[in-house]
């Protein structure tokens, strides 16, 4: 929804228990993957750990890497490398919060 508003009570936020998943309509090299979590007094470390990988139909998934919580900080950038792929896979062992995910392509060389 392009909302980064990491506010739960404004509903730019969703609760994934285990993965969350996006589909690119293209195989693309991913740069870079930002996640945006909550700003708001709760539950903010649930996105430390979160792994996030890149996965091109049926291969196996790449890791690009994996969140680590800071304090006061709702902006995650995961360096991805230019990993090719055509969906953006976010995972954790428990419930996490996730407010935007936002998905870069590698420059053309």
């Amino acid at each position: 929804d392009l909302n980064i508003d990491g506010r739960f009570s404004r509903n730019s936020c969703a609760n994934p228990i285990g993965w969350w998943k996006a589909h690119l309509t293209k195989v693309s090299k991913i740069s870079q993957v930002i996640i945006y979590g909550r700003t708001d007094t709760c539950c903010m470390d649930r996105i430390n750990g979160a792994k996030v990988t890149i996965q091109e139909g049926s291969k196996s998934p790449q890791l690009c890497g994996h969140v680590k919580y800071t304090p006061g900080t709702s902006q995650y950038v995961i360096s991805c490398g230019g990993l090719s792929g055509n969906t953006i896979i976010i995972s954790h062992h428990k419930q996490f919060v996730l407010c935007e995910v936002e998905v870069f392509d590698a420059p053309e060389k």
